[in-house]
């Protein structure tokens, strides 16, 4: 079928304009040979696609890029660990067990690229985990790396009460003044906590509604459709498996043939709502647009559309 990778092509263009005006800004001050930060660039183009993105793609060029009115940049604001959705710290019941901590730490850093995480343990309190920077699908992150090394010094694998719950909150840590966000094992000292504002910038609130949804929109293509870590058995409950009958030999399934006509293009599919998701983090769609061009994609895919 070739319709569908056109329809992938119109989805995926809005993000192909804003790369080619950050690369024509970039050009023209290095034709200037003026010094550049290219996280203002990024904020200039923001502004300019508004101005050209009814346009096509090979109309878009320095001179229309000049006329359009660059807004005057306002001082940056910084989100702290203080100024974010409190769920983050209250909903214990999604962190209580470290099984729970990576995956929660994940999706923070995901959130909130910029605030700086702590994971404490009772045997890491003197060299505990620090995380900043977005570090993407929890599978083969860090974090599911510190999951896993806790899990193999356990002498019994099952065994999760040898590992304390744990809480979280912001807090500084080494008196430098910056705030982190901190998941640690009950038994371990609190680091100081810093004071809540009581009223938020709507700036930053801004800011942190957009960090939610964006994130929401992530985890959800990320999610695994079976839960993390594993259920705790109560003691007893394994049982030995049964020893195979050596008189009965055992039947060996055939693997089954791929029907043909079937989609399984799954990693195409993950990779154009990858690219949606990264047009609506940049302000380049809306979320209804996100959310309308994702329902394509999937009913594209249901009727067996190559993407």
């Amino acid at each position: 079928m070739k319709r569908s990778p056109k329809k992938i092509r119109k989805q995926t263009t809005g993000l192909k304009k804003y790369n080619k005006i950050v690369s024509i800004l970039v050009k023209d001050a290095k034709k200037k040979k003026e010094e550049y930060d290219i996280k203002d660039i990024r904020q200039r183009a923001k502004l300019a696609y508004q101005g050209v993105k009814e346009l096509s793609y090979k109309q878009i060029n320095l001179k229309r890029l000049k006329l359009q009115e660059y807004q005057p940049k306002e001082a940056e604001v910084e989100i702290t660990a203080v100024d974010v959705d409190p769920k983050w710290f209250n909903d214990q019941a999604n962190f209580t067990y470290f099984w729970q901590v990576g995956d929660w730490a994940n999706r923070f850093s995901n959130a909130y690229p910029s605030i700086p995480i702590m994971l404490i343990t009772k045997s890491t309190e003197n060299n505990p985990l620090v995380v900043q920077g977005a570090t993407g699908d929890y599978d083969g992150s860090i974090f599911q790396r510190w999951v896993e090394e806790i899990r193999d010094t356990l002498p019994d694998p099952n065994d999760y009460q040898i590992i304390g719950e744990f809480v979280g909150t912001p807090a500084y840590k080494d008196g430098k003044g910056q705030i982190y966000a901190v998941w640690l094992e009950t038994g371990v000292a609190i680091p100081k906590v810093p004071p809540k504002p009581t009223e938020i910038e709507p700036r930053k609130k801004k800011l942190v509604e957009e960090a939610e949804e964006a994130e929401k929109a992530r985890y959800l293509i990320e999610k695994p459709k079976k839960k993390r870590g594993r259920p705790k058995k109560e003691k007893g409950e394994e049982k030995p498996l049964p020893k195979p009958d050596k008189k009965k030999p055992v039947k060996k399934e055939k693997p089954t043939k791929k029907e043909k006509g079937k989609p399984t293009s799954l990693k195409d599919r993950n990779r154009a709502k990858e690219l949606l998701l990264e047009e609506f983090k940049l302000g380049l769609i809306t979320k209804k647009e996100y959310r309308q061009k994702v329902q394509k994609i999937e009913d594209m895919y249901e009727k067996g559309g190559e993407i």
